[in-house]
């Protein structure tokens, strides 16, 4: 057993008899195998009250930086949109303790409401990939910060829609190059295309010309998916 494993089982019998506690859950980078020097070994305890009893706990053991912390039961199953962090948390979060298995089965009731809205869904993420307009018209007032919000926010959108396409959970956000990335959904050609818009000092001209060339990726997508293709390339109209 792993030390982040270990760490995270002994909390059971420390928390365990906290009063409205429904159960524990191990959440964040520690469950996905990372273990560099940043990480931090999260635990969230699922109460019954939407009300904290007690603020967050933080102590170190074994050199790890540990976090506890309530977690509203409605909070963690109210949002069943298939990018939300609830439902990444409940497909990805290690539950540690469920004495009457409520969190597993709500879970999985929560997540197969979610995996049926996928297909509605996805036409709606499909459309935030598309800021051109506001882009081209932010630059021409020379609103060159603003032009750039909506560049990432129709890259960021990209991102969502990719892993929704394939249904998947959308990482949350601090997390969501590194699973892309490590998904390969995406060929070594657009990943390069999405890094460059990130990184490089390339004018915002031909930062929109990049970012076309990935709409029009997510376009042949949804075509070859079975959706309208009148629909696909005049996504505006409907």
């Amino acid at each position: 057993m792993d030390v982040y494993k270990k760490i995270a089982h002994a909390t059971i019998g420390q928390y365990a008899k906290r009063p409205g506690l429904i159960g524990i859950l191990w959440i964040g980078s520690s469950t996905y195998g990372i273990a560099d020097k940043l990480v931090d070994l999260d635990i969230r305890l699922v109460m019954v009250s939407d009300t904290k009893s007690k603020p967050m706990e933080q102590k170190i053991i074994h050199d790890i930086k540990i976090e506890v912390d309530e977690l509203s039961y409605q909070q963690l199953i109210s949002d069943t949109s298939p990018d939300s962090e609830e439902y990444w948390m409940r497909t990805k979060a290690r539950i540690l303790y469920d004495p009457k298995g409520t969190l597993k089965n709500i879970f999985k009731k929560q997540n197969a409401i979610t995996k049926s809205l996928i297909g509605k869904y996805i036409w709606n993420i499909y459309k935030n990939v598309f800021s051109d307009y506001e882009i081209v018209k932010c630059a021409k007032r020379k609103e060159y910060e603003t032009a750039a919000m909506y560049l990432f926010k129709s890259l960021d959108a990209f991102m969502r829609f990719i892993f929704i396409f394939y249904n998947k959970p959308v990482p949350t956000f601090k997390w969501r190059w590194y699973f892309l990335k490590k998904s390969r959904y995406l060929s070594e050609v657009y990943m390069k295309k999405i890094q460059r818009i990130l990184l490089s000092t390339d004018s915002l001209e031909l930062k929109l010309k990049l970012l076309k060339h990935i709409q029009h990726k997510a376009q042949k997508m949804m075509i070859d998916r079975g959706f309208d293709k009148k629909m696909v390339t005049e996504y505006w109209r409907y």
